[in-house]
């Protein structure tokens, strides 16, 4: 595991944990927390040649420090988002099954597959700016 961490302001910031299998990146969480918040946001891509699951949450503050170390926290999840390819499989929104007919799918795919994009390209600039 790597961890990087990365301010937004003088108050919040984000820590990223990128997991590797050999040079392979498996998964990715990042947190975000804040002074001002009593919660934290967490976001993990489980990466599996070819397939992916996507999950958002949030936990206490207090578990901060666990879930930088890459330790497991109480997570109060928010959304579920399976994958297989670039095809949205399965959605789950706190617990309830959401249908493929829904009119926020599409853009729900779309947002979270740029979103794992980005999120690899951050740990190359992220790898790049700590061996500066």
């Amino acid at each position: 595991m790597e961890h990087f961490s990365e301010g937004e302001d003088a108050s919040s910031g984000y820590d990223y944990l990128y997991y590797k299998d050999r040079q392979k990146i498996v998964k990715i969480s990042s947190i975000w927390s804040a002074s001002h918040s009593a919660e934290v946001r967490v976001e993990d891509f489980y990466i599996d040649d070819g397939s992916f699951f996507f999950r958002n949450s949030i936990a206490l503050k207090k578990y901060l420090g666990a879930l930088r170390k890459g330790k497991a926290a109480a997570l109060n999840t928010i959304n579920e988002f399976y994958f297989n390819g670039n095809k949205l499989t399965r959605w789950l929104s706190k617990g309830v099954e959401v249908r493929p007919t829904d009119s926020k799918w599409n853009t729900m795919e779309r947002e979270i597959l740029e979103r794992l994009a980005a999120e690899i390209e951050n740990y190359a600039w992220l790898k790049s700016e700590k061996q500066h």
